[in-house]
């Protein structure tokens, strides 16, 4: 037990058994990941952020039973709304003025997102006060990387580009916060894959050890699956977990993206 909350979005996508474990608070709790049946059109129908009013009450009910409640917010302009963090900051201090609240801002989406999260309760569940954790989630912060290999990239605002005799071409992606930064249009999607693996690696490699991998995918588990089991034979890592898209994140990224985001080198 401790006396800090964790709050933070959905689109962290962190696995839900981890988030369990953790007690982090996530909003909204009871996301729907994309599923391999789902269209496009279907995710524009129906998939919305988390309001800043669900932030607000998560993070009153917080404040309610621990001394200081940390909202880790995406800060990549799509996660939750932009004003959620000081809206909570001021029912927290109406509603119950003894309870400190903090706001750290991840600055990164995914995964990327995610980790910071779990590193900064990881610290407070082995005796950190909350001072350190958000040094040790600021530390990850500064070391997460997330690459993805879009289906669809036109989704993200990056457009597809058709080739005579092609189909749209994919993308390979850097995701950092808001910006999509396109590494490479691979024809095939084997490529693409291939293309997605091996410039992981490669960083990976370079950036230490103590590897801590997640694995994304929307509605494209078979080859997460694969690309786990790869890197866990391949290389060393601490952790690997499979980390299944929220409908809300594959508005953004889209069906059968498959991305990687990851941190070494803290432990």
């Amino acid at each position: 037990m401790t006396d800090t909350a964790i709050v933070i979005d959905a689109d962290a996508c962190v696995p839900s058994g981890l988030a369990r474990a953790l007690d982090l608070i996530v909003v909204p709790g009871d996301a729907p990941t994309l599923s391999p049946t789902d269209s496009i059109p279907q995710l524009g129908l129906d998939a919305t952020p988390s309001t800043a009013e669900q932030v607000v009450d998560a993070c009153v009910a917080a404040a309610e039973r621990v001394r200081t409640v940390l909202y880790i917010s995406a800060n990549d302009a799509f996660a939750s709304a932009p004003d959620a963090g000081e809206r909570a900051r001021a029912a927290v201090t109406a509603r119950a003025p003894a309870t400190r609240f903090v706001t750290q801002a991840a600055n990164s989406t995914l995964m990327g997102y995610g980790w910071q999260a779990v590193a900064a309760a990881r610290a407070l569940s082995a005796g950190a006060v909350p001072e350190e954790a958000i040094a040790v989630a600021e530390r990850v912060r500064a070391r997460v990387h997330v690459l993805a290999m879009l289906e669809h990239p036109e989704l993200s605002g990056v457009g597809g580009v058709n080739v005579p005799g092609t189909a749209r071409l994919r993308a390979l992606t850097a995701l950092r916060g808001v910006a999509v930064h396109v590494l490479a249009r691979p024809a095939k999607r084997e490529d693409a894959l291939i293309a997605l693996r091996d410039g992981f690696a490669a960083s990976a490699r370079a950036d230490g050890a103590s590897l801590h991998v997640a694995v994304h995918h929307a509605g494209a588990g078979a080859g997460a699956e694969a690309l786990a089991l790869w890197v866990r034979r391949t290389l060393d890592p601490a952790e690997v977990l499979i980390a299944p898209v929220t409908r809300h994140a594959a508005t953004r990224f889209g069906p059968r993206m498959i991305g990687v985001a990851w941190y070494s080198g803290l432990d």
